[in-house]
C-alpha cells in the first residue's frame, strides 16, 4: 500500500494482563499511523525498540520501553506539543484519566501573569504533566486502538 507505513512483523505476539491482552504489533502499526499523519513517514517507530519484549513480553518491559524510548522520542519529534503526543498514543479518547500517558492540568496562567491581558494566543491555560502510573496499566495502551475502551482487549 503506496503512502502508508511501514508494516513489521514481531516475533512476539502479546501481552496479558489480568483478563486483557495486547497485541503489540498492531498498537505500533497504530500508534505509525498517527505519527505518519501528524509529522511524516519517515519518523515511524521501528521495531527495534520493542525487541526486548521478544525476551521478556511482560507490562513491565512494555512500560520501561515506552517510559524511557517512546515517549522521549515523541517528545522530540514533536517538539514537545503534548497534544499532539496525546493524539498520536490515543489519549484524547481514552475514558479513564488514568489511563492517560499525558494528562492536561490547569495552566493557571491568570495566577501567574495577573491583570486582564489576552494570553490566550502566547500562553496556553493548559500544562501538560506525563502519568507515570499509566505506564503499568496495560489498559493505557489497549486505550491507544481507535474505537476501543481502555477496558477492553486490543487487537483481536
Amino acid at each position: 500500500m503506496q503512502g502508508s507505513a511501514p508494516v513489521f512483523v514481531f516475533a512476539y505476539e502479546k501481552i496479558t494482563q489480568g483478563e486483557q491482552t495486547l497485541d503489540v504489533g498492531r498498537m505500533v502499526e497504530i500508534i505509525n499511523q498517527r505519527i505518519e499523519c501528524l509529522y511524516d513517514r519517515e519518523h515511524t517507530i521501528g521495531h527495534a525498540y520493542f525487541m526486548p519484549l521478544k525476551e521478556n513480553p511482560t507490562i513491565k518491559v512494555l512500560a520501561s520501553i515506552f517510559e524511557n524510548k517512546i515517549i522521549p522520542l515523541l517528545q522530540e519529534y514533536f517538539y514537545e506539543d503534548y497534544r499532539k503526543i496525546q493524539l498520536v498514543l490515543g489519549d484524547n479518547g481514552k475514558e479513564n484519566p488514568k489511563h492517560k500517558f499525558i494528562v492536561d492540568l490547569p495552566g493557571g496562567r491568570e495566577t501567574i501573569f495577573g491583570g486582564n491581558i489576552d494570553l490566550q494566543e502566547f500562553v496556553p491555560d493548559v500544562k501538560y504533566q506525563i502519568n507515570p502510573d499509566a505506564f503499568s496499566t496495560l489498559a493505557s495502551y489497549i486505550g491507544i486502538f481507535p474505537g476501543r475502551s481502555d477496558e477492553q482487549t486490543a487487537g483481536s
